[in-house]
């Protein structure tokens, strides 16, 4: 969670686990350790996700309800966007984020490929099959990806970042989406995911 003034960063406080029935308190806390209350606040931005699901629900539940409580604009954030934005810039870059160790979320500007969710093993022997001398991934909980793409001999530079709120801060910063509060949605990570990514989606206050 973060709160920015002025197109900065003002503070930035990190929930345990899946923040389930923190995320008030946390907002509550988070503004009164910079002297300001929810009045204050001029536009909400939420992470929604692909992420767990207990904590996607519980992130966008709350930003709805703050929004509308306080009407005021609403935007929001994926978690590959979020990823991408604190990427290196490279151009044929796969952002990715690890869903345990079967599957993947993913997306690609340069070859044109929208967040999709696709088996980790497909992936791999795509990647394999296109014979690429190198390959460029960044992204979150990459550990799985990186060992199955040394197996198969795959030259790959990994690039890890942390799902957090400064990375989607970056994001809303340059543009983030707003939309009507009744529009938003989360995604969550697949239910046979065995161990899905261990980070809860940023929710992002702005004075």
């Amino acid at each position: 969670m973060a709160l920015a003034s002025a197109g900065a960063l003002r503070g930035v406080l990190r929930a345990e686990g899946d923040g389930k029935g923190k995320l008030p308190r946390l907002v509550s806390s988070l503004l009164e350790a910079h002297g300001l209350t929810p009045p204050d606040l001029g536009a909400i931005v939420v992470g929604t996700g692909p992420g767990r699901f207990t904590g996607v629900r519980s992130a966008v539940a709350v930003a709805k309800g703050l929004a509308w409580g306080l009407g005021v604009p609403l935007a929001v954030v994926g978690s590959l966007e979020a990823l991408a934005a604190q990427g290196s810039g490279q151009g044929d870059a796969w952002t990715v984020l690890g869903d345990g160790p079967r599957n993947l979320y993913l997306s690609s500007a340069a070859r044109g490929v929208e967040a999709t969710s696709v088996e980790l093993a497909a992936f791999v022997e795509a990647r394999v099959g296109e014979g690429s001398s190198s390959l460029w991934i960044e992204g979150a909980s990459l550990a799985p990806l990186r060992e199955a793409l040394r197996e198969a001999g795959c030259d790959a530079t990994v690039v890890e970042y942390d799902l957090d709120a400064a990375g989607a801060l970056t994001v809303a910063l340059r543009g983030a989406r707003v939309v009507a509060v009744h529009e938003v949605e989360p995604t969550y990570v697949r239910e046979a995911s065995i161990t899905p990514p261990k980070v809860a989606p940023p929710l992002l206050a702005f004075r």
